[in-house]
């Protein structure tokens, strides 16, 4: 027998996953497919989990895939989406989940450096803030400003009334 099963936007809540998992899914929607054959000896049925909207936060002081606990909650929070694919296989009186460890830390490895790119930008956006300079540069290179430090005057010494601004690594580097 074959089945196939779509279930689209299926809500995320608090609570989906469990108290000792590292991390607390506070929102978010599951996409999940399943396209797999069964029989009375046996389950064959891959199912697709498609993450989106997701919100969540690493729980205090819980490293996560061996992200240091400040930085994993950080990243948690950046993270979006996720896709996982298990199988679900074995006998019907005793199935078990199978999943490719390679696939699940390349999925891991994906949104946690998705989720590590929107961190620096979100950081980088906080800074140039700071420095009064526009994110997306409008303006051209003169909006740009001292974003490495305080600037020079012409001849060659430091500006003193830049002292104070932080230069946009200053703020990064942190």
């Amino acid at each position: 027998h074959t089945l196939r099963l779509k279930v689209p936007d299926m809500p995320l809540s608090a609570g989906t996953l469990g108290e000792k998992s590292p991390v607390r899914i506070e929102s978010g929607k599951a996409n999940i497919s399943v396209d797999g054959t069964f029989t009375a000896e046996g389950l064959n049925l891959p199912v697709l989990v498609h993450l989106t909207d997701l919100h969540a936060k690493a729980r205090t002081g819980r490293s996560v895939a061996g992200v240091a606990p400040g930085r994993a909650g950080q990243m948690i929070e950046n993270i979006r989406e996720m896709k996982l694919a298990v199988t679900i296989k074995g006998p019907p009186s005793a199935p078990r989940l199978v999943m490719d460890d390679k696939q699940v830390l390349a999925a891991m490895r994906d949104s946690l450096a998705s989720a590590g790119k929107t961190m620096l930008a979100n950081q980088a956006g906080e800074q140039l803030k700071k420095l009064g300079v526009s994110p997306d540069f409008k303006g051209g290179l003169e909006s740009i400003g001292n974003l490495f430090g305080p600037g020079k005057k012409e001849d060659g010494k430091e500006d003193k009334k830049d002292k104070k601004k932080p230069g946009l690594l200053d703020g990064l580097l942190k």
